[in-house]
């Protein structure tokens, strides 16, 4: 097994290295952390509205219509009308590839950094909380920038 990389910027180059792989061109550029949520919320059984999307993510309309539109272009997600028959709602699920590319770059980052202790749960849903948490982290700061 790989040593983890314990050095700040080296871990961040490194875990680039595996989103720029693994993460298409056209998605790239997204936060990770927010890409990562709205594929774990879009990953649902049923799928969700864009309007519970929008609300739960904090995003405008616009901006979570156009984050929208990009995975539905990537084939991460699929659209399809309200189970409940309202027709002014879309509802929006992932698809079985977006959450290949999201455990695929599981398995990349896991060659990063240590596992997270603890037991792990059968289907997605980890994978995409550990890697979204991952980059909700901050690194920690020993000393200060003169090389105390």
């Amino acid at each position: 097994m790989k040593k983890p990389i314990v050095d700040a910027t080296a871990l961040f180059c490194a875990m680039r290295e595996a989103w720029d792989h693994v993460i298409p061109k056209t998605l790239a550029e997204q936060n990770p952390s927010l890409l990562m949520k709205y594929l774990r919320l879009a990953s649902q059984k049923g799928g969700v509205s864009r309007s519970e999307l929008q609300a739960e993510l904090g995003l405008s309309q616009s901006n979570g219509s156009k984050l929208a539109r990009k995975l539905l272009d990537e084939g991460w997600l699929k659209a399809f009308p309200d189970p409940g028959g309202d027709g002014r709602r879309e509802f929006l699920q992932a698809t079985a590839a977006a959450l290949t590319i999201a455990k695929n770059l599981e398995v990349r980052l896991q060659s990063t950094f240590p596992a997270t202790p603890g037991k792990r749960k059968d289907g997605i849903i980890r994978p995409l909380n550990q890697v979204e948490s991952f980059f909700d982290r901050k690194p920690e700061v020993r000393g200060d920038a003169a090389g105390e």
